[in-house]
């Protein structure tokens, strides 16, 4: 299921979705592939605070949508998981500090930890 953050505005959706990651409330790859979609419609699409997002979406296109995983078979599920938490593990910090920069780069200055 989609993450639906409140408001329409799309600079706000983004924020709340970084938020969410930040918070653990949400997947950083389901968050992460909304985030680059929803970047799109916005005038500064290719701004760098998004380049992150771009890397880690396409680093992680291999692992199944969460509405796809029944698509998969039960040992192929246990590996993709597997990488999965290895790969976040890893990158948590990253992931954290590039949710930071894009709330602060979209919020006007408020506080990213908010």
């Amino acid at each position: 299921m989609e993450w639906m953050p409140n408001g329409t505005n799309v600079a706000a959706r983004i924020v709340d979705l970084a938020r969410a990651i930040l918070s653990e409330e949400m997947d950083p790859v389901s968050g992460s592939r909304q985030i680059t979609d929803l970047r799109l419609e916005l005038d500064n699409s290719d701004d760098e605070c998004f380049d992150f997002f771009v890397a880690f979406v396409s680093e992680t296109d291999v692992w199944p949508e969460p509405e796809n995983r029944y698509r998969y078979s039960e040992n192929a599920l246990k590996k993709f998981d597997a990488e999965k938490a290895r790969y976040l593990s890893h990158m948590s910090e990253k992931i954290k500090d590039a949710c930071r920069r894009l709330i602060a780069e979209l919020s006007d200055g408020e506080n990213p930890n908010r």
